[in-house]
């Protein structure tokens, strides 16, 4: 299980989510989301919105996040993503928790689909960077440390080419140590 792909997904999910849940608060609709868990209320719509987002977007990290190395990859798949979100959400869980007719598309409904369709514009570029600078060699910077730095690669490396890279440089450096030295670490 890719613990640091579900750890980046949740947090690219709550940053759409709260894209998402802007809009929704502006069109209203944020208070009819607490009622699945039987609140009303702009509060409780927030906190079921926000709690789905994280879920949702770990969801994508977990199965999708390895997939996503690049920005136009990561929005491709989360544009389907997101649309398949749509379907399942305010078409067809949401109506039958709340007793209406499923699979309705009204103007409540393509709002919606705007909402989920920018939920996965506004996580799905940060995917990229995120997920390369979660891979990286020991010792070295924290994932949010190498972003916050600029030293996130835009690309990714496999482990095996990063375990290359690091052993050929640990040879390259015991060839400058001292003769007896330079013995004992090759």
């Amino acid at each position: 299980m890719d613990v640091r792909g579900i750890g980046y997904g949740t947090l690219a999910g709550l940053a759409g989510g709260l894209v998402f849940g802007a809009m929704m608060h502006a069109m209203g609709m944020i208070a009819m989301v607490g009622g699945l868990i039987g609140m009303k209320g702009v509060a409780a719509g927030w906190a079921v919105h926000l709690v789905n987002s994280a879920i949702i977007g770990a969801i994508y990290g977990a199965t999708l996040g390895q997939a996503a190395h690049s920005a136009g990859r990561g929005g491709g798949y989360g544009l389907l993503y997101g649309a398949a979100w749509w379907v399942l959400g305010p078409l067809l869980i949401m109506p039958l928790w709340m007793g209406m007719p499923v699979f309705q598309v009204g103007e409540m409904q393509l709002l919606s689909l705007v909402g989920h369709l920018t939920w996965p514009t506004v996580s799905s570029p940060a995917w990229p960077s995120t997920a390369s600078c979660s891979r990286r060699p020991r010792g070295s910077r924290s994932p949010p440390e190498r972003l916050a730095l600029g030293r996130c690669s835009r690309g990714t490396r496999s482990r095996s080419s990063q375990r290359r890279r690091h052993s050929s440089s640990a040879r390259l450096n015991s060839s400058y140590a001292p003769g007896p030295l330079r013995r004992r670490l090759s």
